[in-house]
C-alpha cells in the first residue's frame, strides 16, 4: 500500500511540474507579447505625430516654394521690358523701349530675404539691388533709401561669402519623369531621353573641397535615382516622361540683340547647404534653379533665411512638440536610418525628444487573464492533489476497516463455533455447561458493542445520525450512564469512581443515549489501555467550565504519548497498539465518540494532567 501511495504521488508530482512549466511558458511568451505591443502602439503614435509635424511643416514651407518655384524667369531683373507697349493712338512702341518695375524690386519676406542671378560665371545681380540709372528710377519714390541700402549691404555680404564658381556645377542636371525627380547629367545613359544639356562650368580658382561637396550636396538630392534607373532599365522611362518648361520669352531679354522666340528651359528649385557645422552664418541655405533661353545659361536662387525659416517650422508644431529642434542636414540624405525625421522641401531633419513610454500598469488585460489562468490551475491542481490524497486515505481507511473488523469478528465467531458444537453434541455438562453460556453472552454483547458502533458512524459519515435534544439533570445524566459503563468496568476487573462537582438542578439539552455511549466507549478506552501491570483505577469527575459542561474520564495508566495523541481520533487507528494485541477493538471507539459529541454541539478533547495517564473530557453546552 505504501509503495502504491509514493507511486501515485509521484505521478501526481511529475503532472503538476509539467503544466505550471507550460504554464510559466505561456505567462512569459504572452507578457512579452503584450510588451511588445504596448510599445509597437506607442512606436505607431510616435511615428503617426512625426508624420503630422513634417505633414505641417511642409504644407507651411510648401507654398512659398512653389510660388518662387511659378515664379518667371525675367522677373529676377529690376525693371522687366514689356514685350508689346502701344501709344494712345494705337502706335506700336519698340520692344525694349517701355519698363516697368520688377515684383521683386520691392519684394519684402521674414523668409526669403534675397534674390539674385548670374548670367555668365562673374555676372552677379539682384534685382532687389539695382545699379546705374535704374537705381535712380527706383530711388524716385519706388522704393526707399533704407530698403535699398539694407538689401545692398546684404548682396555685399552674401558676395563676400558665395563662391559663385562653386555654385555653377549644381546646376549640371535636370528634372525627368512626372515625380520631378533630380537627375545629374551624366546619370542619364541613353540619348533617347530628351533634356536640356548644360555644359560643365569652366574651373576657377573657387575651393576644390566646396565645390565637391556643392556637387556632394546636390547629388543627395536625388533621392529616387535608383528608382530612376530601375525605371529606364524596366523600359518604363520614355521621353514623354521629360518634362521642361517651355515659354515664350520677352524678346528684349537679351537686351539690344533684338527680338526672337527661344526655347525656355527652367530647373528645379534645389535647396543648397552651404553653412559650416563648426561656424554657422546667416548665409546657410540657399535655393537655386537652372535657367536656360537658347544657348544662355543662367543660375537663379535666392537666399532662405534659416533662422526666420527654423522659427516658422517650429511654430506650426508647438503643440505636438514644444521642444522640438531643426537642424539641416550636412550628411548624406540617402542615409536610411533617419528617413522618417526628413523634410520634402528643404534638407532639414526633425530633431524630437520623446517623454518616456508610459508604464500600462501592473493589471493589464493579459496579466488578468494569465492571473485567472494560474488561480484556476492552481486550484485545479489542489483540488486533484486533495482528491489523490481523500482517495488514498480511503483506501487506507477502507484496508484498516477490513483487517480491524475481520480481526475482531474472527474470535468471537470462533467461540461462537466451538462452544455451540460442544454444547449441541451434549460434551459440557453441570457447570461447565454455564461457564461456557456465560462466555457466548459476553462474545455476543462484544459482537453487538462492535456492531452498533459501526452502524453509528456510518450514520454520522452519511449524515443521517438524528439525536434528541432534551432536557435533562447531569445527575440524573450520570446515574444513566453510570450503569452502562460501571458494568463494563466490572466485567474487565477495573474500578471505576463517579465524582460530580455541578450544583444540583443543573440541567444540560442533550441527547441521554449519545452521552451513554460516549461515556461507555471512553470508559472501555480506559479498561483496556489505561491499566498497567494492576487494573484500571478510572475516575469520571463531572464539573461545569463557564458556560458548558465538562466530564472527564480520567485513568492512571501510562498516558498518550505525543506521537499517537495527533492521530488518536481518526477512524481505524488504535495507535501504537500491535494489531495481534488481545485487547479487543477495531479502533472506533474515539472517533464514533468525538463525531457524537460534535453532533450534540459539544467536544471530546485530551487533555494532559500532571499525575499522569489519560484524560479524555467531553465537553457540552449547558
Amino acid at each position: 500500500m505504501t509503495r502504491s501511495r509514493a507511486r501515485w504521488w509521484i505521478l501526481y508530482g511529475i503532472g503538476s511540474v509539467l503544466v505550471l512549466f507550460a504554464l510559466c511558458w505561456i505567462s512569459w511568451f504572452l507578457i512579452g507579447l503584450e510588451g511588445e505591443k504596448h510599445e509597437a502602439q506607442a512606436d505607431a503614435q510616435r511615428a503617426n505625430e512625426m508624420r503630422l509635424a513634417l505633414w505641417r511643416m511642409d504644407s507651411w514651407l510648401g507654398p512659398h516654394l512653389a510660388h518662387e518655384a511659378a515664379r518667371p524667369y525675367f522677373e529676377y531683373l529690376s525693371f522687366v521690358p514689356n514685350d508689346r507697349a502701344y501709344t494712345r493712338l494705337l502706335n506700336t512702341i519698340e520692344p525694349g523701349e517701355v519698363l516697368r518695375p520688377s515684383p521683386l524690386l520691392h519684394f519684402e519676406s521674414d523668409i526669403f530675404p534675397l534674390h539674385f542671378h548670374q548670367d555668365g560665371v562673374d555676372e552677379w545681380s539682384s534685382p532687389q539691388v539695382p545699379t546705374g540709372n535704374q537705381l535712380d528710377l527706383a530711388q524716385t519714390g519706388l522704393v526707399s533709401v533704407e530698403f535699398l541700402e539694407a538689401k545692398r549691404e546684404l548682396f555685399k555680404r552674401f558676395r563676400e561669402v558665395l563662391e559663385p564658381a562653386a555654385m555653377t556645377p549644381a546646376m549640371a542636371c535636370v528634372e525627368v519623369g512626372f515625380n520631378g525627380w533630380i537627375v545629374p547629367d551624366e546619370d542619364l545613359p541613353s540619348p533617347d531621353v530628351q533634356k536640356t544639356q548644360v555644359a560643365p562650368p569652366p574651373q576657377t580658382s573657387g575651393s576644390p573641397e566646396f565645390t565637391k561637396r556643392v556637387q556632394s550636396i546636390i547629388s543627395n538630392q536625388n533621392r529616387a535615382s535608383q528608382s530612376y534607373s530601375n525605371n529606364l532599365n524596366d523600359g518604363r522611362l520614355t521621353k514623354d516622361m521629360h518634362q521642361q518648361a517651355i515659354i515664350e520669352p520677352l524678346s528684349n531679354w537679351k537686351g539690344a540683340d533684338g527680338p526672337s522666340k527661344v526655347s525656355v528651359s527652367i530647373g528645379p528649385l534645389l535647396p543648397i547647404w552651404m553653412g559650416e557645422e563648426s561656424s554657422p552664418g546667416p548665409f546657410e541655405l540657399y535655393f537655386l534653379r537652372r535657367v536656360e533661353v537658347g544657348e544662355r545659361r543662367i543660375l537663379q536662387g535666392f537666399l532662405g533665411d534659416w533662422s526666420a525659416l527654423r522659427a516658422g517650422l517650429l511654430h506650426e508644431i508647438r503643440d505636438l512638440f514644444p521642444g522640438a529642434e531643426i537642424k539641416l542636414i550636412r550628411g548624406d540624405l540617402a542615409d536610411t536610418s533617419h528617413a522618417g525625421e526628413l523634410l520634402a522641401s528643404v534638407p532639414a531633419r526633425l530633431q524630437v525628444s520623446y517623454p518616456p513610454m508610459a508604464v500600462s500598469g501592473f493589471w493589464t488585460p493579459a496579466k488578468v487573464t494569465l492571473g485567472l489562468a494560474w488561480f484556476a490551475t492552481l486550484l485545479a491542481l489542489g483540488g486533484l492533489g486533495f482528491s489523490l490524497h481523500a482517495s488514498i486515505l480511503y483506501g487506507e481507511k477502507r484496508s484498516r476497516f477490513a483487517s480491524s473488523v475481520t480481526h475482531e469478528l474472527r474470535t468471537p465467531l470462533t467461540t461462537f463455533r466451538m462452544y455451540t458444537e460442544m454444547l449441541a453434541d451434549g460434551m459440557v455438562q453441570g457447570e461447565k455447561r454455564q461457564e461456557y453460556l456465560q462466555t457466548l453472552r459476553k462474545e455476543s454483547d462484544r459482537l453487538s458493542i462492535l456492531v452498533e458502533n459501526v452502524l453509528t458512524y456510518a450514520r454520522l459519515e452519511d449524515g443521517r445520525a438524528r439525536l434528541a435534544h432534551e432536557e435533562v439533570r447531569v445527575d440524573q445524566l450520570l446515574q444513566r450512564s453510570q450503569a452502562v459503563f460501571s458494568k463494563r468496568a466490572e466485567d474487565g476487573g477495573h474500578g471505576v469512581r463517579v465524582v460530580n462537582e455541578v450544583e444540583e438542578g443543573c440541567h444540560v439539552k442533550t441527547d441521554g443515549g449519545a452521552v451513554e455511549q460516549i461515556l461507555f466507549n471512553l470508559v472501555d478506552n480506559a479498561c483496556k489501555y489505561g491499566h498497567g501491570a494492576e487494573p484500571a483505577d478510572i475516575e469520571v469527575r463531572a464539573h461545569v467550565e463557564g458556560d458548558r459542561l465538562g466530564i472527564d474520564v480520567l485513568d492512571h495508566g501510562p498516558g498518550v504519548s505525543a506521537g499517537v495523541a495527533a492521530a488518536i481520533f481518526k477512524p481505524f487507528d488504535r495507535g501504537a497498539v500491535a494489531p495481534a494485541d488481545p485487547s479487543p477493538g477495531i479502533g472506533l471507539g474515539l472517533t464514533l465518540s468525538r463525531g457524537l459529541a460534535r453532533d450534540l454541539g459539544g467536544e471530546l478533547e485530551l487533555r494532559m494532567v500532571p499525575s499522569g495517564g489519560a484524560c479524555f473530557t467531553l465537553v457540552l453546552p449547558i
